[in-house]
């Protein structure tokens, strides 16, 4: 901290109207610091909380600016002054203040530019004016102003020393965050001060974790088991594997992996007790649950949920896959689902590092090892994560949902083991029904928490999901655009083929009458051809020429018979030489 810095504050305080409760984000007073970088002087009688990610001076409550505990909307003035450097990414701490802050609320920032590399946990970077604007402005903040201060130095060159930024949050309250059935807390002194929030306590960067058991179902389908594990080492360190085998052909995977527990049953039991069987052999502080077809694609992901579980002890279970609301019936809301995979809709998709949720899915999770385990009343398979988030959230433990890149293989053509012949004979042939069956169980089990919701939708939900309502409405309204041309094109067409044929019929019917006139003819012709028969020495005339006096003597000489059948005759000769 340096006058230039002090004086930002001091002015700004005096300036602005600004809003209550002020958090100031790396509010630390380091040694040498003590009481010149106090900020909360300037403020004084205001609500002010100061926090780090390490205990001291000036630190009311030790938290991370990149996953920070306050609540959406929560706060009135954020303070970040010269703690950007120490951020691994400054662009995810802009977009926590954003979510933080109500509407209307300020943010007063500061960088330095020209100053030596320094202090805790790292020094990553240094800003200009305009590099912490875009910072700022990608959050979602307007109203930004950003500038700085200048040194002269040899050659009378003008060099910043610190960068500073002024902005608001703009736009329309945010919903109230849901805690459970009923509780609401609408600013960050009820959210502080709720059961919910216990002390934090801080891992120093850098200190080697323990190893973490992941409990790891086997079921057929070796395949895609081979590609989960392969992957699986190639992102994940510190971690031993407990197998259950309940049916896995592929002894020689197994042989490979060299599990740390090896736990093999005669018949396949189902998912929810070989998963109960791999928990019960677990001690350590932290336990992990995967199936053999998911697949997680980010590195160090299992370090980045363990640092923040241990930064977070209020937090008892995290998954890869969660969704904010349950229903009264037990089924989910799957507008709320929150994962990151790229298959998904944009507004599936978490917008924070970690967000809160009311249940998380099974495929991938992390858990606190405090002795819940899985409820095997519920039956084989389902319902048995949703009914262990429930169990953390009765316990007064809070659930959240993991950004991190995965995919679960069995919703993408791998095939499930629900569609095998030994799983459908185990739960009556119907796994539609039986699913329902266990919903109901679950509900009956739940029925004093739901419906519940967790955690919440915000304005950049909102914004990605009017995208896709517009593309999704703009895709239809180019495919309807393109289908009524063509029906106008078809209308037209019937229309054209209407008029001829109602040419070709009155054409017909003109015809039909010809013919009609002919024949009568024809048969007064044939008529006076029997009163002369008895002239049998007179030599038959030549046939006329022309076609219609050639018709009329033929019909006279040999009968309407005949002369069809030579008209026919000549009809093709002509059509054959043509």
């Amino acid at each position: 901290m340096h006058d230039a810095v002090i004086q930002f504050i001091e002015k700004k305080a005096q300036e602005l109207e600004i809003p209550e409760p002020i958090v100031e984000f790396g509010s630390l007073q380091v040694p040498g610091q003590e009481g010149y970088s106090d900020m909360r002087r300037f403020f004084a009688g205001k609500e002010y909380v100061g926090s780090d990610m390490r205990p001291g001076l000036g630190v009311d409550l030790v938290d991370d600016m990149e996953m920070s505990h306050f609540a959406p909307s929560s706060v009135g003035t954020v303070l970040c002054l010269e703690t950007l450097e120490h951020v691994r990414h400054p662009w995810i701490a802009m977009q926590e203040a954003y979510r933080v802050l109500k509407p209307g609320g300020l943010l007063l920032v500061s960088a330095p530019f020209r100053f030596p590399v320094h202090d805790y946990p790292g020094d990553y970077w240094r800003m200009t004016a305009e590099g912490l604007k875009i910072l700022i402005e990608q959050a979602g903040f307007e109203e930004v102003e950003t500038w700085d201060s200048g040194e002269e130095i040899e050659q009378s060159l003008l060099y910043p020393l610190t960068s500073f930024g002024a902005a608001r949050k703009t736009g329309v309250p945010g919903r109230l965050t849901g805690f459970g059935r009923g509780h609401y807390f609408e600013g960050a002194d009820a959210y502080r001060h709720s059961p919910t929030m216990r002390p934090k306590v801080v891992t120093e960067q850098g200190a080697p974790r323990s190893t973490v058991p992941i409990v790891v179902p086997l079921f057929g389908r070796e395949d895609v088991a081979r590609q989960m594990f392969e992957q699986l080492e190639l992102v994940t360190s510190d971690y031993s594997l407990v197998l259950v085998d309940n049916g896995f052909d592929d002894s020689d995977l197994i042989g490979e992996l060299d599990p740390g527990v090896l736990i093999r049953n005669d018949t396949n039991v189902g998912a929810i007790k070989a998963i109960n069987q791999g928990l019960e052999r677990c001690d350590s502080e932290y336990v992990a649950v995967m199936h053999a077809d998911a697949v997680v694609f980010e590195e160090g992901w299992l370090d980045h949920v363990v640092d923040f579980m241990d930064r977070r002890p209020d937090v008892g279970l995290v998954g890869l896959a969660g969704w904010h609301t349950l229903r009264e019936d037990g089924s989910l809301d799957f507008e709320s689902v929150v994962m990151k995979e790229d298959l998904l809709p944009r507004s599936f998709k978490p917008t924070w590092r970690f967000t809160e949720v009311a249940v998380v899915d099974g495929f991938v999770f992390v858990m606190r090892n405090v002795g819940p385990l899985l409820d095997e009343s519920l039956g084989i398979m389902h319902y048995y994560d949703y009914d262990l988030s429930m169990q953390f959230v009765e316990a007064g433990d809070r659930i959240y949902n993991a950004s991190i890149d995965c995919r679960h293989l069995a919703g993408y053509g791998a095939v499930s083991s629900r569609t095998s012949k030994s799983y459908l004979a185990a739960v009556g042939g119907d796994d539609e029904e039986y699913q329902e069956q266990v919903r109901e169980r679950f509900r009956r089990k739940w029925q004093h928490l739901l419906p519940i919701t967790r955690g919440f939708r915000e304005e950049a939900y909102a914004e990605k999901r009017i995208n896709e309502l517009q593309e999704d409405s703009a895709t239809f309204r180019a495919a309807f655009e393109t289908a009524f041309g063509r029906l106008e094109e078809m209308n037209a067409e019937v229309e054209a083929r209407g008029v001829e044929i109602e040419a070709a019929t009155g054409y017909v019917a003109s015809l039909e009458r010809h013919i009609e006139e002919i024949t009568e003819y024809a048969r007064t012709l044939e008529a006076k051809a029997q009163g002369s028969a008895g002239c049998e020495n007179v030599a038959p005339a030549a046939p006329p020429k022309g076609l219609a006096a050639r018709a009329m003597y033929f019909l006279a000489t040999e009968g309407v018979k005949q002369t069809t059948r030579r008209g026919v005759s000549s009809l093709k000769r002509r059509l054959v030489k043509r």
